[in-house]
Formats: C-alpha cells, sequence, structure tokens
C-alpha cells in the first residue's frame, strides 16, 4: 500500500511539475461563446481580417478543434494571429496563432498557460468556417495564402 502511495504521489508530483494538460483551459461550452473575434497581430496584413463570428456552427467547431490542442514546448516564435473568445461570462480567453514548425500542425499560446500543437487541416478549416480566407499555410511561414478552395478543408472530421 504504501508504494502504491508513494507511485501516485510521484506521478501527481511529475504533472505538477511538467504539466499533464493535454489541452489548455477547455472544455468552454459553445453556449457560453457570444462570438470568436481574430485579428492580425503586428506585421502581419491578413487581408480577410479582422473577422468576429456569431455563427452557431462555426463556434462549436472552432472549440472542437482547438480540444484536440496538445501541450507541448513553449519557444520564442512570434504569433501571427490572435484569436479572443468572447464568452458571455465576460472572462475572455486569448489564443495566439503561430504556423508551427512541422506540416502536421499549427502552434497557440495560451497567455500565462503554454503553448499548445494542434493538427494543422482541421484547425485551418475550423478558422475558414469563421470567415477567414488567407492564412499562413506552412510551417514557420509569416506570409498568408489564400485557403485552397478545394473541399480537403471545408467538413473535416472533428
Amino acid at each position: 500500500m504504501e508504494l502504491i502511495m508513494r507511485i501516485a504521489m510521484g506521478a501527481l508530483l511529475f504533472c505538477a511539475i511538467i504539466g499533464c494538460s493535454k489541452s489548455p483551459t477547455f472544455p468552454i461550452d459553445a453556449e457560453d461563446v457570444e462570438s470568436i473575434e481574430v485579428d492580425n497581430e503586428p506585421g502581419l496584413a491578413e487581408p480577410s481580417l479582422p473577422v468576429r463570428s456569431t455563427d452557431p456552427q462555426a463556434i462549436p467547431d472552432f472549440l472542437a478543434s482547438i480540444r484536440q490542442a496538445e501541450k507541448t514546448k513553449d519557444h520564442r516564435c512570434p504569433s501571427l494571429l490572435k484569436v479572443v473568445i468572447v464568452r458571455k461570462s465576460d472572462q475572455n480567453l486569448k489564443l495566439f496563432v503561430l504556423p508551427g514548425h512541422k506540416e502536421s500542425y499549427y502552434e497557440f499560446r495560451e497567455p500565462g498557460v503554454g503553448i499548445y500543437h494542434i493538427p494543422r487541416r482541421t484547425f485551418i478549416a475550423a478558422l475558414k468556417k469563421l470567415g477567414l480566407t488567407h492564412v499562413p499555410l506552412s510551417p514557420s511561414d509569416v506570409t498568408v495564402a489564400p485557403l485552397p478552395p478545394h473541399a480537403d478543408f471545408d467538413n473535416l472530421d472533428h
């Protein structure tokens, strides 16, 4: 019994130090969200921004996409987009989007919490539903490109 308690305490301590959170401060209930706002960070001129979506389908789709996020090591790369999830409870959540370092994922930073990576295709589809027409499509890209017009990014599974 004592060994089990030591193992449990060790695991708890590991999680407290390293951070075992798979996703950021979620789940956020879509019914608690008034809107999702996306805007440029200084130095980026994405032509479809700013956007403010109150779309009852786009909001839950965006929330579902970021629930897939996994915590990763923070680093100094600058953010390109700012996303504000405006909540009816006045506890807005700000996320800062980075293009990521691999073709498979985007990244976003939640201030004071950490940085996360998220499947690129799913995230691009969610951004498109919010109203964005251009996003950085490649890792470490600091320019924007039109979202692909084909159906690959229209209706992706969550």
